[in-house]
């Protein structure tokens, strides 16, 4: 018998089991037990075949009757029922029969009618391309490699086929997202998706982009030195290496590193910070703002600067080169130093007016050695020239004036030792006549013998006596012999040509206090 009648056949025997009798294997003709009413078993054999049955008449008349019986009993009880002797449906015939489902009359398993004359369907263990099916291993496990709807795994069908690889599954709207990606795979830094708890996913190994390989977005203090960042050192400490700015250490970035005494964060040179870096100090050569009067960066205390980064002043106690002559400290005006710097210079007055011996004679006039200390010695009347009693000398405090000289005719004398070769000696004896050093000369008269030295002799006579001013009340014409000149406006240097000339001076008028 072939596959496919075998297999129906055992389909129609399940059909029939509690119906048909031999299907079990029993043959045509076989006796079977009974039970009579009397309880008492009786054994009966029946005939299935009519047609050649014959009935005994005499003592047979009985058993044939029961058969009879039986028969008709057995006849009643499969009426209606398949004819156990008509040929049983064969599947692969080509007609539908029976409990056939269909019958394509071949043995192709997957062509749409199984072997077994069923329709395909999924579960049946049998792939039907036909019908759609990927796969059918008959089981309802869903994720083995094939689905419970017979279709092979793919990304995108809501099953996680962990044998295919895949991590996760979104189903039909798989796609990209924060959570799965569309090979389904769990979304992980550097798959190029931004997941949760990330804050970038640039998918690169690049970690000095904008996007770390932690997925963070490239911040100042995150370690990695990125682009615009001198560098990054991970920590919020400013007076390192690296500031919490991401800028290397410099001048001028407002933090003190070490190294540095001080850091405004400017370049302002004139605050408590130099540009340097350095703390303000005197002596630095940068004038400090509100601190400093100046700063000339040396410690000399004779220019305009003191070390002390002073300005120099009159009273300081220190003598400013080439503006004050003195400086003692103090603002005391009557002592050997005033306090306009100046070492001062009293106003003669009339007590200067003395008599002494000159040339060996006695003589008065004006002692000008212990003012001037200059090298014109003495003016006076020796007796030789003018009367000693003809000097005079009239002094007006008040007025600030000296009037001094002759108020005779005759000629006002002077003594003079240029560049002091004499010291200041005085003469004991005449000399000569007007021809060196120490001997009979006129006094000083109004043509300062062409010198020039911006005044008059006048005016420098004054200045050595402490007055800011001079003038000639008298200067005759009458007497031939050298006169002095002064050669500097102070009136104490003075020098004489030793050539003998018409002149003198006669009476001097000083005004005004230096």
């Amino acid at each position: 018998m072939s596959r496919r009648r075998l297999g129906l056949t055992r389909a129609l025997c399940t059909s029939v089991l509690f119906a048909l009798v031999g299907c079990n294997g029993d043959s045509p003709g076989e006796t079977e037990a009974t039970v009579t009413a009397s309880g008492t078993t009786t054994t009966t054999t029946t005939t299935t075949t009519t047609t050649s049955s014959t009935t005994s008449e005499g003592t047979d008349s009985g058993t044939a009757s029961e058969s009879s019986g039986s028969t008709s009993a057995a006849s009643d009880t499969t009426a209606g029922m398949t004819d156990p002797t008509a040929p049983l449906p064969e599947c692969g015939d080509g007609e539908v029969e029976g409990l056939e489902e269909c019958d394509d009359g071949n043995e192709v398993d997957d062509d749409g009618c199984t072997n077994a004359c069923t329709s395909p369907r999924c579960g049946d263990a049998i792939a039907q391309a036909e019908a759609g099916e990927g796969c059918d291993d008959g089981n309802e496990i869903d994720d083995d490699g094939c689905t419970n709807a017979c279709a092979l795994p793919a990304c995108g069908d809501s099953i996680i086929q962990a044998g295919e690889g895949e991590e996760c599954d979104n189903g039909a709207s798989n796609a990209d997202d924060a959570v799965c990606t569309a090979t389904c795979k769990n979304a992980v830094c550097g798959d190029g998706l931004v997941g949760p708890g990330e804050g970038c996913d640039d998918g690169n190994d690049d970690d000095a982009d904008e996007c770390t390989n932690a997925c963070t977005l490239a911040s100042c203090g995150d370690g990695i030195k990125q682009a615009g960042e001198e560098c990054d050192d991970g920590n919020e400490v400013n007076d390192d290496a690296c500031t919490s700015a991401c800028t290397s250490p410099k001048c001028g970035d407002a933090i003190v590193q070490a190294g540095e005494e001080c850091d405004d964060g400017n370049a302002e040179n004139t605050d408590a910070c130099l540009d340097t870096c350095e703390s303000a100090s005197c002596g630095d050569g940068v004038v400090w703002g509100g601190m400093e009067d100046c700063d000339d960066a040396n410690d000399v205390n004779t220019d305009a600067c003191l070390n002390t980064c002073d300005a120099a002043s009159c009273g300081d106690g220190f003598v400013w080169a080439g503006t004050e002559e003195c400086d003692d400290g103090n603002m005391v005006n009557n002592d050997t130093c005033n306090n306009m710097c100046k070492v001062p210079v009293l106003a003669a007055s009339c007590s200067m007016m003395t008599d002494m011996s000159v040339w060996g004679m006695t003589s008065r006039g004006v002692d000008l050695r212990a003012w001037t200390s200059s090298t014109l010695h003495y003016i006076g009347c020796p007796g030789d020239g003018c009367a000693n009693t003809s000097f005079y000398c009239t002094y007006n405090e008040q007025a600030q004036t000296i009037e001094f000289g002759s108020n005779s005719g005759g000629a006002v004398r002077s003594v003079v030792d240029p560049n002091n070769a004499n010291g200041d000696t005085m003469p004991n004896s005449y000399g000569g006549c007007c021809n060196g050093p120490l001997g009979l000369c006129n006094a000083p008269d109004m043509a300062n013998n062409g010198v020039n030295i911006g005044v008059s002799n006048a005016k420098a006579l004054c200045s050595a006596l402490g007055y800011a001013d001079g003038v000639f009340l008298a200067s005759p014409n009458n007497n031939g012999c050298p006169e002095p000149h002064a050669t500097d406006a102070t009136g104490k240097a003075w020098s004489s040509d030793w050539v003998f000339s018409q002149g003198f001076g006669q009476i001097w008028k000083c005004t005004g206090f230096k």
